[in-house]
């Protein structure tokens, strides 16, 4: 999930690509975990739409569109903040996580009740850019 309140995602990519560049490192991500990004305001309308229509028994998979891998995603990220900062892939395996994480968590969205998909998780990034870059401007003000 990405969105505010932020400390999401795309939030930790910005904090890593600026000590990257201050090192002046590529910043290493992982190419090969492919997921569903899923913006947590389209969550949100999905979930109430879901409860509206009497639709919450079961497993559902409420998902952005689409799929990327880690290093895809943070491509976008430093692209959308015009970071100068190349992103490194690494394997997955070369990535020390307290958890286990399947290189392959692309979900199948389940349909909802109005049969509009979530819209590609590229829209919805794009939509919030701009309040993850005034977070970034907050944060650096501080």
């Amino acid at each position: 999930l990405f969105g505010p309140p932020g400390n999401d995602f795309p939030a930790k990519i910005l904090a890593a690509a600026d000590r990257a560049a201050s090192a002046g490192e590529p910043l290493r991500v992982v190419g090969d975990e492919i997921g569903s990004p899923t913006y947590a305001g389209d969550l949100a309308d999905a979930i109430v739409e879901l409860l509206g229509a009497g639709s919450f028994a079961g497993v559902h998979h409420v998902v952005n569109a689409g799929a990327v891998s880690r290093a895809d995603w943070a491509r976008a990220v430093v692209a959308a903040a015009r970071l100068p900062v190349e992103v490194s892939n690494v394997p997955l395996s070369t990535w020390v996580r307290p958890s286990a994480v399947p290189p392959w968590a692309v979900l199948a969205p389940t349909p909802l009740p109005s049969g509009e998909p979530l819209r590609p998780w590229q829209a919805a990034f794009a939509e919030y850019v701009p309040q993850l870059l005034r977070g970034r401007a907050a944060g650096a003000s501080r």
